[in-house]
Parts: C-alpha cells; structure tokens; sequence
C-alpha cells in the first residue's frame, strides 16, 4: 500500500530554509523535489543580489571558497566557467564547471593540494604503474560534475592515467583522464585532465605507458608532479584472471548483486600488485580497467543514435530486511535488481526522467510519480510497488548519473551519450548508496 505521507514533505519541513538540501528522494537531492526550478540558482536575499558575477576565467580565492552566491551567478547559464590557482608545489590547476549543469548552485571549495606520502604503496597497488601522484580535494558537495586539469612541472612519459581512490591495500578507480604533454618555457610538461564528481579525500593519479615506452620507476615527490585521470562507472568486484594483475571493469550489477561502497560510488578495482608491469609497459593490448565505461559514445561519427546506460535496484533492502514491511518483501528481488544495467536510446533533450518513464513502460515495471507545483517537478513515489518508507523512515528513491548525485531533479538533468544514471533504493538518506551528503544543508 502506498504511504500517506511523503519523504518531501518531511524534508520540505525541516530544510525550508535551504530551500533544497543536498540529496534524496524520489530522484532528487533536495527536499524531495526531483526536478529544481529555475529561480532557486537565482540570488534571493539582498546581499547576494550585491555579489559581482563570476567571469568565465576566475582566481579561485587564497582560501579556496567560491560561495554559494557567486555559483548562482552563472547557474544555469551556457558556457564554461574556469577557476585557476596554484599549489604551494608550483602545480598549476584549474576546475571547469558546465553552467547549465548547475540547478542548485552551492558553496564549492576549490583549493587543491598535492602528496607524495606513500606513492610506492599505491604504484604498487597500480600494477607498478611508473607514475604517482595524491591529489587532496577539500570536502564540499558537488554544484554539479567538474573537469580539473593539473599542468605538473615535469613529463609523464605516459599515454594511461587513471584517477582513483585507495583502501585497504587496494587502489580502485574511478575514472580515466586524459594527458597531453605542453611546452613551458624551454621544456616539456605533463598537462593532466580528469572528471571529479565526488570530493573531501586524498585521491591518486596513477600513469604510465601501455605501448612500451617505459617510465620512471618510484613515486614523484610533490613537488615533480606529473598526473592524470580516468573515467567510467565501474564496481569494487571480481579481479580479473589475465594474469596482468589488472582487473577488468565492471559495471554495477554486472555478476553478483553488488551493495558495496566500491559499487555504490562508481570505484573498479585496479589491480592487486601482481605482475605489476602488465598494462603499463606492455604491448598495448591490455585493457585497462573502465575504458569506454560511462564515457561519451558515438555511432561512428553520424550522430544519430544516441545511447545512455540504465538500472534500477533495491539491494539495500536486503541488508535491512527487518525494516521492511512483511507485505512489500514480495517485491524485492532475491539479488536486489528491478532492472539490471542496459544500454538504451534516447532522444538528444530527453530528461533522466523521460528515460526512466520509458524504461519502466518497456518493461513493465510500475512505477508512480507526482507532479509538485512548488518546484514545478516530479517526483518519484514508488518503484517496482516499493515506495518512501517501505525501508524504513529515511528510505526511498534517488538517482546518481557517471557517479555524481545530482542536486537537483531528474527531470532537469538532460542526458547526454554514454551517461551511466542509477537509480538505487536508499534506507539511510542516501548515505548507504553513496550519498554522503545527503540531509546536509548547503
């Protein structure tokens, strides 16, 4: 039976005065709205209205902050917007922010700084990938998903870079970069760009070159930094049986029902330290781990089939079966997927909410949403019979697209190719699928 009350109207009560929070519900981060107005990116009190708008190159201030109301100065404008500084190593970075991207614009803090504290341990864990370097990334909500570019005061000789986290002796990836070697002044350095859609740790650039070229061996200190990143949505899973000591990427769901942090936050094992030089120093023919996964993908250059990857699934509940209703425990799968990940079409303008009302027609899966005058959105009530507080008080519906929890509506995030959304059942707002800041006031 469908609840009387919804996760939006406890939340709108107690976040009225943030407006919209950072995450939940029903396809959304916010309270319970899944698709943000347009008026909520616009500056509502005096004093904001007071702030100088950004500029589409911008110094990122020396202590980092870009407030909440210099983000709602270029909210949902086109364009690119740019904000450049330096590390005390003498790394020059810059972060790029998509306007339209930002619905619910909030406070961003910007400043990076580099490590080299244990780089031996995390190359190792890389397959003894030639190149290392930390990347501390200060703890902030997303405004939306970004592009850091870091230009390192010395060469990678490197042609694979892939942006990841380490844990437990393991290093697992979460998504692929680019590198691109520019000259400054007499010599050559390494220019590093990579996807961020999740902050507040130390993250790690791994390198090297999969076509024979071999690198330095070791880890760069801070100050000879050279970097660079991956992309692609991938799970914390099985390692693969090459013999490379790479494992291959994996999407969610893909095997055994996976509810795991790695899983949740889009992390792919990388390697496990054995035979360490395959993949990096090789003949080219390795595959490194998320490679095509959740990138841009094209029909060959006609641009007329457009594709992004969906699924749906509930495995939280499982880990909280004592929570659930004795009348809704038919609904849950054994494995916890309603729809495992699929690669489907889509119209170029469709919303994360057209694909989702399509897929769930297609293939039969009920599905309930509701229109909310307030945020001129909708929100989603009930999957698969499985509605808010079927889990529990905190429980419900959210989306993540490439890994990023949207702060805004799913019927105002507009796919593009490749994207990888998630919809995931949640029992604890967010926090149990990968949402940390999910509750939070921004």
């Amino acid at each position: 039976m469908k609840k009387k009350y919804s996760v939006f109207s406890r939340l709108l009560s107690l976040l009225t005065a943030a407006f919209l929070c950072a995450g939940l519900l029903g396809g959304c981060k916010g309270a319970g709205s899944e698709e943000n107005i347009r008026t909520a990116a616009v500056p509502q009190t005096e004093e904001d209205k007071d702030v100088e708008p950004l500029k589409e190159h911008n110094d990122i201030p020396e202590d980092g902050t870009v407030t909440k109301a210099q983000m709602g100065t270029i909210a949902g404008k086109e364009g690119t917007y740019y904000f450049d500084s330096e590390t005390e190593d003498g790394v020059t970075y810059q972060w790029a922010y998509e306007g339209e991207q930002i619905q619910n614009p909030i406070e961003q803090k910007l400043k990076v700084e580099c490590a080299s504290d244990g780089l031996k341990d995390i190359q190792k864990a890389a397959g003894n990938a030639p190149y290392g370097l930390g990347v501390i990334l200060q703890d902030m909500e997303m405004a939306a998903p970004a592009k850091l570019t870091l230009t390192l005061s010395e060469k990678w000789k490197a042609d694979k870079v892939l942006f990841c986290t380490y844990e437990d002796g393991k290093i697992y990836q979460l998504a692929q970069g680019q590198i691109e070697q520019v000259k400054e002044g007499k010599k050559k350095v390494s220019r590093i760009s990579f996807p961020v859609t999740k902050a507040g740790d130390t993250f790690y650039l791994v390198g090297g070159s999969t076509k024979g070229e071999q690198g330095q061996s070791g880890g760069t200190s801070a100050k000879s930094k050279n970097q660079s990143g991956t992309s692609g949505n991938t799970s914390a899973s099985e390692k693969s049986d090459s013999g490379s000591g790479v494992a291959q990427a994996q999407l969610p769901g893909q095997g055994a029902g996976d509810s795991s942090k790695h899983a949740s936050e889009g992390g792919g094992e990388v390697s496990d330290g054995e035979n360490p030089a395959d993949g990096w120093t090789g003949d080219g023919q390795q595959e490194i781990p998320g490679e095509g996964l959740g990138g841009q993908q094209t029909d060959g250059g006609q641009g007329e089939t457009h594709t992004c990857t969906i699924s749906i699934e509930c495995s939280t509940l499982l880990n909280n079966w004592d929570r659930v209703e004795e009348a809704k425990k038919e609904f849950v799968p054994s494995d916890g997927w309603i729809f495992q990940p699929a690669e489907v079409t889509y119209t170029p303008g469709e919303t994360v909410f057209d694909v989702l009302k399509r897929v769930c027609a297609d293939a039969g899966i009920q599905m309930e949403s509701r229109y909310t005058p307030m945020y001129g959105s909708y929100y989603i009530e009930g999957m698969n019979q499985l509605y808010e507080f079927d889990g529990g008080p905190q429980s419900g519906w959210m989306y993540s697209v490439n890994s990023w929890f949207p702060n805004y509506g799913c019927s105002s995030y507009t796919v593009n190719d490749g994207d990888v959304i998630e919809w995931r059942y949640t029992c604890d707002l967010g926090s149990d699928v990968g949402n940390v800041y999910m509750g939070d006031e921004s």
